[in-house]
């Protein structure tokens, strides 16, 4: 994985962290002060959930063009090299059938 993806993934782990401290924080202060800090906290904690939903977003587009790409490679690959695909596939379907029967 590349730092630049998990440094976004690790962004939105602490961005989720924040939205679940600020909706303890909600529900606690509806005790003490309901009318005042309420608005403050709902508008912050929507606002952070749009934050961490656009952070989402963005990784899940930049993880869909990583994979489409590979998938183009892959295909070209193929298309470039039949022998060399089918030779990889039946050994790794070999492998895979000892690695079953020998459970």
């Amino acid at each position: 994985m590349s730092t630049t993806t998990e440094a976004q993934r690790m962004q939105l782990v602490e961005d989720l962290k924040t939205l679940v401290r600020d909706a303890q924080s909600l529900i606690q202060s509806t005790a003490n002060d309901y009318q005042a800090s309420s608005e403050d906290i709902k508008s912050s904690m929507t606002h952070k959930l749009h934050q961490a939903m656009e952070q989402l977003h963005h990784l899940e587009h930049c993880h869909r063009e990583r994979l489409m790409h590979s998938a183009q490679k892959a295909q070209t690959y193929v298309s470039n090299h039949p022998l060399q695909a089918v030779g990889i596939s039946a050994a790794v379907g070999l492998l895979l059938g000892l690695l079953i029967k020998r459970n």
